[in-house]
């Protein structure tokens, strides 16, 4: 043995000690000792020494070994005990064993001692490592129970043959019951049925049982799940059921096994999110029908506030009513505006902005947004100018939100410039290892403070706020711009200097070239507001709204022009003249809508490729596609002015 072993000797004998350890030296035993000769000394050498075996003589003076025995079981259990001798009868030796001892050594064979003390301590480790592992079993099973106890898992068995259920208390802790109210952890199928199981579940589990006895499949495992009755108060409880089986060397099942896992508050926490969730999407629907109806009702009457002044403005020549029919005008184009951002902030706050991606030819986009704001530059006498470096720059993006990017930021540019004007460039630029399509808008107006820089962004700030405030607006034109860059994966920064200008730049991840096939053809639009035909035309407006009808009446009044506000009117014109365009609006009142008499136009003979263009104040993300895709030809949304109109008249005729 390589570890020293410590050794305490009850021996009252000096020789006696003396043989002992010329056998220990003999045997080549490395050993320390520890002799003492009295109760006291002993019980101190056991508490300080700890001794590796202990050796005592069976019979001393003031001691004895019975004793030592005794003290060794309750002070030490484990430590080896051997009896050393001068003489022993085998009823005494029989006693000494009896009462714990690992073994005695008669003096007069004391060559035995070493191999008893070998063999002892064999048996010591043997102990030690067992009562280590039954401590870890026992720490296990308490571990187990606790977490089966916490997961709400009680384990049980069913002997076949035998028709017996096997539980135990985990398994009654989820019925909320014990072994004593139940009578016993064992109990038939059916009394297992009638007491625990919720009536109209007992079939499914009737089914799903007979499957695991009858299956042929030696693996079989099944997870069910089904109601329960509580024993504590009657009511209704979930479990999940997994079921495994033992078959015989026949092949036939004689016993299932499994676990129980009550589910009931898991099932709760289900269908109170279910609720939630529900009333969650309720509310959302109800949000986004507010915002279409109100984007409706507040669009609709301003087709009348825009359209009749802007014709006044154009046909009165008293210069001071024109003046007011301009200012009218202005005033309905900045309420618009304020509307539309308003409406974007609402659709974003509510995660309803959803976005149609295309592939897009961006200079030809923003060159179209840019020429939208010329009268304004020209009317404050800026100059506003346009620079595409190159025509094929493309990036994937929903062209309406791109527009209210571009449309936002030159606007904002135009409104803070006094001198000068504005250039806006589009031009590709490669950073941060990547390809980009850039927009530079950079006007010569009033530049923003370094301080304003960092919440330049947020809602309803501008550098002018409060009752003194210079410019006029909601302060969302940038918190628009910036979400909605975000929205397309893009980035917008700005470089500002006051008294100098400002250069916003949006960046947007550019794609591959297009190819000409899949480059869609511009759409050239009409410098002259009007329509352009050498062609006798007809065209047919329904809609139920009496400005809507004054307004496009007067801006074709050198056309063949037809009304209808209902169904059955817009029937009898269609079937008696061949129209060439139709303006549908979607919301006709009380009657149908616009789409439902759109499905009974192309119905009628010669109808079918007239070109229908839908003119509602149904103005949310992806309402035009909802239309064309619902049959209509093309898609403007109220208000609208006439040159925006006679443009895409001219598309179709």
């Amino acid at each position: 043995m390589d570890k020293k072993i410590k050794i305490l000797l009850a021996e009252d004998n000096i020789n006696d000690v003396k043989l002992l350890e010329k056998e220990f030296k003999k045997g080549k035993l490395n050993y320390e000792i520890l002799t003492v000769d009295n109760e006291n000394d002993y019980i101190k050498a056991l508490n300080e020494y700890n001794p590796d075996i202990i050796l005592s003589d069976y019979s001393m003076p003031v001691f004895d070994g019975l004793s030592a025995l005794k003290i060794r079981i309750e002070k030490s259990p484990l430590t080896p005990f051997i009896i050393v001798t001068g003489s022993i009868n085998e009823n005494t030796a029989v006693e000494c064993l009896k009462a714990g001892a690992d073994d005695y050594v008669i003096k007069e064979h004391i060559n035995r001692i070493n191999p008893s003390i070998k063999s002892a301590l064999r048996t010591w480790d043997l102990n030690i490592e067992k009562e280590k592992a039954q401590k870890a079993l026992v720490e296990s099973e308490a571990r187990l129970s606790n977490a089966l106890n916490i997961a709400h898992l009680g384990p049980w068995e069913y002997d076949v043959l035998n028709d017996l259920f096997t539980f135990n208390d985990l398994f009654y802790a989820i019925f909320r019951t014990t072994v004593e109210k139940e009578g016993g952890y064992t109990m038939s199928s059916a009394e297992y049925v009638k007491r625990f199981l919720h009536p109209d579940d007992t079939e499914v589990v009737g089914v799903q049982t007979k499957k695991a006895i009858e299956t042929n499949d030696p693996n079989y495992n099944h997870r069910l799940e089904h109601r329960i009755i509580y024993r504590d108060n009657r009511e209704v409880g979930y479990i999940t059921v997994n079921i495994y089986i033992i078959k015989d060397e026949n092949g036939k099942t004689i016993r299932t096994y499994g676990v129980n896992q009550d589910i009931t508050e898991q099932k709760r926490v289900e269908e109170e999110l279910i609720i939630a969730k529900n009333k969650a999407e309720e509310m959302n629907r109800l949000k986004s029908s507010f915002l279409a109806n109100m984007s409706h009702e507040l669009r609709t009457p301003m087709v009348g506030i825009l359209g009749f002044s802007e014709i006044l403005s154009n046909d009165l020549e008293n210069e001071e009513l024109k003046h007011f029919a301009s200012s009218i005008f202005k005033s309905g184009k900045r309420l618009l505006n304020t509307l539309n951002l308003i409406l974007d902030l609402s659709r974003i706050e509510a995660n309803k902005q959803d976005v149609l991606l295309m592939n897009t030819n961006i200079g030809s986009v923003t060159r179209n947004i840019v020429s939208e704001y010329s009268i304004l530059a020209r009317n404050k006498k800026l100059y506003l100018n346009f620079d595409v470096k190159e025509e094929d720059i493309y990036s994937i993006i929903d062209e309406r939100v791109f527009r209210s990017i571009i449309g936002n930021l030159v606007d904002n540019a135009i409104k803070y410039t006094n001198e000068g004007g504005v250039i806006i460039v589009v031009e590709k630029v490669f950073e941060d290892n990547k390809d980009w399509a850039v927009i530079k808008i950079k006007d010569t107006g009033i530049g923003i403070p370094d301080d304003y820089l960092q919440t330049i962004f947020e809602e309803f700030r501008q550098v002018s706020e409060g009752w003194s405030r210079s410019f006029e607006g909601t302060g969302l034109g940038l918190t628009i711009a910036k979400r909605f860059t975000d929205l397309l994966n893009g980035i917008i920064k700005i470089d500002s200097k006051i008294n100098c200008g400002s250069t916003f730049t949006v960046m947007l991840p550019l794609v591959k070239e297009m190819h000409s096939s899949e480059v869609e053809k511009e759409v050239i639009i009409n410098s002259e507001e009007k329509i352009v035909s050498n062609k006798t035309l007809n065209f047919l407006l329904i809609d139920d709204d009496k400005d809507v009808y004054d307004l496009i009446s007067n801006l074709f009044k050198n056309y063949n022009f037809s009304y209808a506000d209902s169904e059955e009117k817009a029937i009898e014109i269609l079937k008696k003249q061949k129209l060439s365009l139709i303006l549908l609006d979607i919301h006709l009142g009380l009657g149908v809508s616009g789409i439902d008499i759109l499905k009974k136009i192309r119905e009628i003979p010669g109808c079918k490729k007239t070109p229908v263009i839908a003119v509602t104040a149904y103005a949310m993300i992806n309402d035009k596609e909802r239309f064309i895709n619902a049959g209509c030809d093309d898609y403007i949304s109220k208000p609208f002015d006439k040159k925006e109109l006679y443009n895409l008249i001219n598309k179709y005729i």
